[in-house]
């Protein structure tokens, strides 16, 4: 299934997407830090003023209470304005405490949006957005009120630059921190892409003949290790091509013989037929025929039987190996005829539970392979309690010892050792002075 995600693409959307959040987070905590630096400058102004009071009521109970253009001042409960006492209730109130209200954050309380009327005086005849009230325990057990009143629109007034500077450094920040987000996005971007369009480039150009060749420098450890899988899995299926390669080229090998005998003998019955031939000697074509066809029956049987890749086995049975064998041999006698082979079986009864197919097939090919591949020497068959060995060694017609090559590695041994997995037999091949030795151990 294609797939039109792109990892640029969503790279890009995640960290410009975070960047969003980053900054409105970013502009939460710094309203919080506002509020909360409103909140301790003016507590500290309060608390100096009311400790400054505090300290000359001691000497004094008539000391005037501290007055200031921002601040006002109670002694009598009954003096604060009932807006005040909605918003404050005296219940709630601690020595040194002093409480803040925010009209936006917090919303109207009471009947405040009718008596805030009667609190301009607090903000310089505007609306009031933001209360303060302090709390201070005096001797005697008296208590200090200190109220101020703060206007965003009063305080901008006076502030005008100081708030216009902060809006443009906030603005000047926020862009330079997307510019500089950006270009590191499109930065990390870039290292990304090109070492997968490295390792995508790569895994096209592959080939077997490069296979086994140096990976490219991918750079992250994460696509070293992918390529370094995708390497294996290639390996791995050139491997099994290579060798079915092989083993077609080996079933076409073997199929021509049983196909010339056909043929040529095929040939001459028809030759005889016309002669008139005597019919023993037809009868001797017919089973050349008979055999070639035979060969080429078991042969085809024992390839689809193994192409099937299943672990199913045919039902086993007892199988006596020594005549199993001599049953094999004189039926593959044929293959020596006119030839200078001797061959020399020593059989020990043994029986074993196996599938008797599977079984006929690993010997018949053994045993046929070690006669169609040995046309001057000797072959010897051996059958043991847990083995089986068949061995043969080839000579010219000057009895020199033939090359390796010409031993006889066809499809015939090849079958063997696949048949062989599945008994769960072991199968060793071995080149011997002259020759070859195979041994099953079942």
């Amino acid at each position: 299934m294609k797939t039109r995600k792109s990892l640029n693409r969503r790279i890009l959307i995640y960290v410009g997407g975070s960047s969003a959040m980053f900054v409105l987070l970013y502009s939460f905590i710094i309203a919080a830090y506002f509020m909360f630096g409103v909140k301790v400058n003016n507590k500290i102004i309060l608390a100096n003023e009311a400790r400054a009071y505090a300290d000359a009521y001691v000497h004094d109970v008539h000391t005037p209470k501290p007055e200031r253009s921002f601040l006002k001042s109670y002694r009598n409960e009954k003096n604060i304005p009932k807006a005040l006492l909605e918003i404050f209730p005296l219940n709630e109130r601690k020595h040194g405490d002093m409480r803040l209200y925010d009209a936006e954050l917090f919303g109207n309380i009471g009947n405040y949006e009718f008596e805030a009327q009667q609190l301009k005086d607090y903000c310089r005849g505007v609306r009031c957005e933001i209360f303060l009230f302090y709390s201070y325990h005096l001797k005697d057990d008296q208590w200090l009120y200190l109220t101020m009143g703060i206007s965003p629109e009063e305080s901008e007034k006076e502030h005008h630059e100081e708030f216009d500077a902060a809006f443009y450094i906030l603005i000047s920040i926020t862009i330079a921190f997307f510019i500089t987000v950006m270009v590191l996005t499109l930065a990390l971007v870039r290292n990304i892409s090109q070492p997968i369009t490295a390792l995508a480039k790569w895994a096209q150009e592959l080939k077997s003949d490069n296979v086994d060749d140096d990976l490219p420098n991918l750079r992250f450890t994460e696509l070293e290790v992918v390529a370094n899988q995708l390497q294996f899995a290639f390996i791995r299926i050139n491997n099994v091509l290579e060798h079915e390669k092989q083993f077609l080229n080996n079933a076409s090998h073997e199929l021509r013989t049983p196909i010339a005998v056909l043929a040529t003998n095929l040939a001459l019955l028809e030759k005889m037929r016309i002669k008139g031939s005597d019919s023993e000697a037809q009868d001797k074509v017919i089973e050349r025929l008979s055999r070639a066809i035979e060969n080429m029956k078991q042969l085809v049987q024992t390839i689809l039987w193994l192409s099937k890749n299943t672990d199913d086995l045919p039902a086993e049975e007892t199988v006596e190996l020594d005549v199993l064998i001599e049953q094999i041999i004189n039926d593959n006698r044929y293959l020596n005829e006119q030839k200078a082979v001797t061959v020399t079986a020593n059989l020990h009864p043994v029986s074993i539970s196996v599938s008797r197919s599977l079984c006929v097939i690993i010997l018949t090919n053994l045993i046929r392979n070690a006669f169609q591949y040995t046309h001057q020497g000797t072959v010897d068959i051996t059958v043991q309690s847990d083995f089986i060995k068949v061995t043969n060694q080839c000579f010219n017609a000057n009895n020199d010892i033939l090359p390796a090559e010409e031993l006889g590695f066809g499809l015939g041994l090849e079958l063997v050792r696949r048949a062989s997995l599945k008994l769960a037999w072991r199968y060793e091949s071995d080149n011997i002075t002259g020759g070859r030795s195979v041994t099953l151990y079942f």
